[in-house]
């Protein structure tokens, strides 16, 4: 809860500072569409954490979770740029995030539909192992 009201209370007072300066191009619009954009990452990184729970649950440690994550994250940096990497669930939160300037592959809806399916296999995977497994 601390971190979120930290960060919260730096962008209101960031947000105040800009309308206060009088930032050209600073509205109220370009600030309701980068929050937007923010959210909607967030939301991506969270839908592709629930494997990574998995992974966890399963190897009941944090070693093959976070070895996962590295290898997977090295996969998106060599292949995301490339047309593969709009079927590469862990690229398409990076590029949805360039899709607000000048993309080379635009991501279609097949790739929101891969991150969707992957972060709920995760969820129901994790909560049928944790259904299932003496505490």
């Amino acid at each position: 809860m601390y971190p979120l009201t930290i960060g919260s209370s730096r962008i209101c007072s960031a947000l105040i500072l800009g309308f206060s300066i009088g930032l050209p191009g600073f509205s109220f619009a370009i600030v309701q569409h980068y929050l937007f954009l923010i959210l909607m990452i967030g939301a991506l990184h969270l839908l592709l954490s629930a494997p990574l729970a998995l992974l966890a649950c399963i190897s009941r440690g944090y070693l093959v979770p976070i070895g996962f994550a590295f290898t997977t994250l090295m996969l998106a940096l060599v292949f995301g740029p490339t047309a593969i990497g709009a079927y590469l669930h862990w690229s398409v939160p990076a590029l949805h995030l360039q899709e607000s300037g000048v993309s080379l592959f635009p991501l279609l809806g097949t790739s929101y539909l891969l991150v969707f399916l992957i972060g709920l296999l995760g969820l129901i995977g994790t909560v049928k192992w944790l259904q299932n497994r003496e505490q």
